[in-house]
């Protein structure tokens, strides 16, 4: 999660973390005074409410309870839960309770706080009443009142809302009165349109007889094809107008053959008794060659075909089928154009029905619904009317209340709200201290300068008098040891003495002997200014700007507010010629750090780290917030050295560096 978060986020999260730490501090140190000031407070808060609470004017609480029970049939809305309880709820109804009753002004300016109404386990139709006051009967007499408006108001307002519906039920059924009769109106003019009274019953009647009469229009256009197709074929059977002509003339050839038969019957007996030379014999053969004459030529006449006798049969039966088929053929043609113009008259009627049918169904299902309609709304009338008479039973008082019950002043609820109040006073007291403590206040030891967390803390030195010359020396060498560990590449290092860190006797030269038994030959470099440096004129030498005695070096300068461009160009030179000589170069100031100029940044440039020396409970947060915007902005490293530390402190140090 740390690898995904940008530079600048860790950075903040490190500056809340150290602000945290910082604050955490504060407060501790001063949780004593905390304790007792919240002690004080709870002390005082709950002797106040307690007090304010046994002679509270609302300390006398009366109660009852009001039922709403409501009267009539589902048909008529009943009023609902949320809106019976925004009726009785208003404070209005509080103010009219008020009027009844003989209160002096300040009690009667108060009824919207000391009546309340509660509707208990939502939705219910239980609610409570409560009045409060500074009497018993007045708290009774309140509460009894207010329930006797509520119960009063919801019969007026009950009253009002069925009149209201009722009124618009009446205007309702006179609308669906009228919408039935213009109804009945277009019902009429419809049926008077289709000629019947039952348009729809007509129209499915004339659909099924259409349907019938379009199945047999359909049988007897196949008996007129097969009909045809017989007198057809009964027609290409025959020889056209010879066999027209034949059948014609058929029954005087019929009766000519009759006659040549009859005498070919009476010539075979008369050859029996004579020949053909007998006179009777030759008659009779004239006679039959005379017919046979005349049959011939009315064969001739009609074609030249004989049919024979056979033959003749069969045209004659084949001209009495034709006959039958022609008959036939005629009487379906007959039928089938009855059949179509009473299947044409039917089908238009059925055209002009089928306009008229679906409206005059649409108008009897509407009528069918408004008269069901007008049975509901005559009922919701008559229900409406029972329900204005019983409207002021809905809601009734359960039981009047008679007692009032006095609130006990040393309840836990008062002695919680002394307990809230004394915790936000001691917490805004907590903010406010550690507010003065961040922006004011002072640093109090090695802990809170290490949770900024950009400083390297080196150790704690004690005061003057607080642990023996042997325990100091020891306390230095740790402290060497850990600036030896956090500077190995910082050779020259900036020592900050803040305001309040006040200098140790001879530390110089513990902090060089340590150094020196660790293999690290320091040099201590001061920059003083030029009158009254206090730099020794005796056994010294002087390289470009800087007078140096052994390990011991001065910087004398115009100004302590800002170096001039030569001065610190020397003092580059000199560090450069320190540096190849010695392994770490400690640059002081003389006196305190001053804020303003460029003085110290100008130095901060030139080294390589900042050694921080911060006096226990005397340097101020300002002061060390100032070096470290100092040594950012020059992004140097820093380190930090407490001066001035209690006893226990630096031995609690040295007892975990031995471990």
């Amino acid at each position: 999660m740390a690898e995904e978060l940008t530079a600048e986020e860790r950075e903040r999260l490190r500056k809340v973390s150290a602000l945290g730490k910082v604050s955490l501090g504060i407060v501790l140190k001063w949780i004593w005074l905390f304790i007792l000031v919240f002690s004080v407070l709870f002390l005082g808060f709950a002797w106040f409410v307690v007090q304010h609470s046994a002679k509270s004017p609302e300390r006398y609480v009366a109660e009852t309870r009001l039922m709403y029970i409501p009267h009539g049939e589902g048909k008529v809305p009943s009023m609902g839960d949320k809106q019976l309880y925004r009726v009785l709820e208003r404070r209005s109804l509080k103010r009219k309770a008020g009027e009844n009753l003989p209160l002096p002004p300040g009690e009667r300016a108060r009824l919207a706080v000391d009546l309340n109404i509660k509707q208990e386990n939502k939705p219910s139709n239980v609610y409570t009443l409560t009045a409060k006051s500074g009497s018993r009967d007045a708290a009774v007499r309140k509460v009894n009142a207010y329930a006797d408006t509520l119960v009063a108001e919801y019969g007026v307002r009950r009253t009002a809302d069925l009149l209201r519906w009722g009124t618009a039920s009446e205007e309702r059924k006179a609308s669906m009165r009228e919408e039935l009769a213009k109804l009945e109106e277009d019902l009429v003019a419809l049926r008077t349109r289709a000629g019947t009274d039952a348009p729809v019953e007509t129209l499915a009647s004339l659909m099924s007889l259409i349907s019938e009469q379009r199945r047999n229009a359909m049988m007897l256009d196949v008996d007129i094809a097969a009909t045809e197709k017989a007198r057809e074929a009964v027609e290409n059977g025959q020889d056209g107008e010879a066999t027209a002509a034949i059948l014609a003339r058929g029954p005087e050839l019929r009766k000519l053959r009759s006659s040549i038969e009859a005498l070919d019957g009476e010539i075979a007996k008369l050859r029996q008794i004579y020949t053909d030379l007998n006179p009777r014999v030759m008659g009779k053969l004239e006679d039959r060659a005379e017919l046979e004459e005349k049959y011939r030529a009315i064969v001739e006449e009609c074609g030249g075909i004989d049919p024979g006798v056979g033959g003749m049969e069969q045209l004659e039966k084949a001209q009495m089928s034709l006959l039958d088929a022609t008959t036939r053929l005629e009487a379906l043609h007959e039928a089938r154009a009855d059949i179509g113009e009473t299947l044409a008259r039917n089908e238009a009627r059925a055209e002009a029905l089928s306009d008229i049918a679906p409206q005059v169904a649409v108008l009897t299902a509407r009528k069918a619904e408004l008269a069901r309609g007008l049975d509901a709304m005559d009922a919701e009338i008559a229900g409406m009317k029972e329900l204005q008479e019983s409207a002021g039973r809905d809601l009734a008082q359960i039981e009047r209340a008679a007692n009032a019950s006095q609130a006990d002043p040393f309840r836990p609820d008062n002695f919680v709200l002394a307990g809230i109040a004394a915790a936000g006073c001691t917490m805004a007291l907590a903010l406010w201290t550690v507010a003065i403590g961040l922006f004011f206040g002072r640093v109090r030891g090695a802990g809170e300068l290490g949770a900024h967390g950009d400083i390297r803390v080196l150790g704690s030195l004690p005061g003057r008098w607080a642990m023996r010359q042997d325990r100091v020396q020891e306390a230095v060498g740790v402290i060497a040891n850990h600036f030896i560990e956090a500077t190995e590449s910082a050779k020259v290092v900036l020592v900050c003495r803040m305001k309040g860190a006040k200098p140790q006797p001879k530390f110089d030269e513990s902090l060089e002997w340590s150094l020196s038994m660790a293999g690290t030959r320091p040099f201590f470099l001061t920059v003083v200014p030029q009158e009254g440096g206090g730099i020794p004129e005796d056994e010294t030498e002087t390289m470009l700007n800087t007078v140096r005695q052994g390990a011991r070096g001065w910087f004398p300068v115009l100004n302590r507010y800002s170096l001039a461009p030569t001065e610190l160009q020397m003092f580059k030179a000199d560090l450069a010629a320190l540096r190849e000589e010695f392994d770490c170069i400690f640059v002081a100031i003389h006196g305190g750090l001053r804020h303003g100029g460029d003085f110290m940044a100008q130095l901060l440039g030139v080294c390589d780290a900042a050694l921080l020396l911060v006096g226990a409970n005397r340097t101020r947060r300002s002061e060390l917030a100032y070096v470290r915007r100092l040594a950012q902005a020059a992004e140097k490293p820093m380190m930090g050295l407490v001066t001035g530390a209690r006893g226990r402190v630096v031995r609690k140090e040295l007892e975990e560096s031995r471990w």
